[in-house]
C-alpha cells in the first residue's frame, strides 16, 4: 500500500515538474542574460533571443537543460568579472600609491631647495663682495644665479623649470646677456 501511494506522489511530482519546466527555463534564461551582459538593453535582446531559442527546443526537460546551459555560463562570466576586479583594484591602488609616493618625493625635493636656497640667500654677502673687482661675472649655485654685467650684480633664485632649462642648456652661462632676457625679474 505504502509503495503504491509513494508511486502516486512521485508520479505527480515528476508530472508538476515537467509542466513547470519551460517556464522555470524561461526564467532562468533572462536571469541568465542579465547577468552575463552588464548593459541592460543588450541584455534584455538576449533574453529574449535565448527565450525563443528555448521555446523551439523540443521536449520540457531538453528546455529546462538548455537554460541550466545558459545560466552555467552566466555563472562563469560573474566569477571571471568578481575576479578580475580585484586586480584591476590592486593596479590603481598601486597607481596611487606610486603617485603619492612621487608627490611626498617632489615635495621633500622642493622643501630641501627651498631651505639650501634660504641658507645661501643669508651668505650671499661674501660671494657678491668677492665679485667687486670683476666686471662680468655668473654664478650658478643650486637654485640661485648670480649675474653681474657692467659692474651691476643681479640674483635670481631659480624656479624648477628655469633649473631644468638651464641644466639641459648649459651653453647659456656663457653670456650674462643672454640668460637674463630668459629670467624673471631679479630680487632686489
Amino acid at each position: 500500500m505504502t509503495g503504491i501511494l509513494i508511486s502516486v506522489i512521485l508520479g505527480l511530482l515528476v508530472n508538476e515538474c515537467c509542466d513547470i519546466s519551460p517556464w522555470c527555463a524561461r526564467k532562468l534564461v533572462e536571469w541568465s542574460a542579465y547577468r552575463r551582459y552588464a548593459d541592460p538593453d543588450r541584455a534584455a535582446v538576449r533574453a529574449e533571443e535565448w527565450a525563443a531559442l528555448i521555446d523551439a527546443r523540443p521536449g520540457k526537460l531538453l528546455k529546462l537543460l538548455s537554460a541550466l546551459g545558459f545560466a552555467g555560463s552566466a555563472i562563469l562570466v560573474v566569477c571571471r568579472r568578481t575576479l578580475a576586479r580585484p586586480m584591476s583594484l590592486r593596479r590603481e591602488r598601486k597607481l596611487l600609491l606610486e603617485q603619492n609616493r612621487q608627490l611626498v618625493l617632489q615635495q621633500n625635493i622642493l622643501s630641501l631647495d627651498a631651505e639650501i636656497t634660504t641658507r645661501l640667500m643669508e651668505n650671499i654677502q661674501p660671494v657678491i663682495q668677492a665679485l667687486q673687482p670683476t666686471k662680468e661675472a655668473m654664478i650658478r649655485i643650486g637654485a640661485m644665479l648670480i649675474i653681474k654685467e657692467n659692474w651691476s650684480v643681479c640674483v635670481y633664485q631659480l624656479t624648477a623649470s628655469q633649473q631644468a632649462m638651464l641644466d639641459h642648456r648649459p651653453s647659456l652661462l656663457k653670456s650674462p646677456h643672454d640668460i637674463e632676457a630668459l629670467l624673471d625679474p631679479p630680487i632686489e
